[in-house]
């Protein structure tokens, strides 16, 4: 039973995961082009670099709030 969970659980991961890469690669790709250093995108949405890094490597989805900040920070 605990196996079947762990599972599940690795299942939703990859499937978030998958789910969050145009995610991080729009946001990567837009981010450059406007010519933003990673931490000047942080700060203007309220993120630490740390946050930005994590949703940019795909290791974080941001929820929806923090993704209207990146669109408006974005200018998108």
């Amino acid at each position: 039973m605990k196996k079947d969970r762990v599972r599940q659980q690795k299942t939703l991961n990859q499937e978030a995961s998958a789910a969050a890469a145009p995610i991080a690669n729009a946001v990567l790709a837009t981010r450059k082009a406007r010519g933003m250093a990673q931490g000047e995108l942080a700060e203007r949405v309220g993120l630490t670099r740390q946050a930005m890094y994590a949703i940019e490597a795909n290791q974080y989805l941001p929820s929806t709030a923090i993704a209207l900040r990146l669109a408006r920070a974005l200018e998108c």
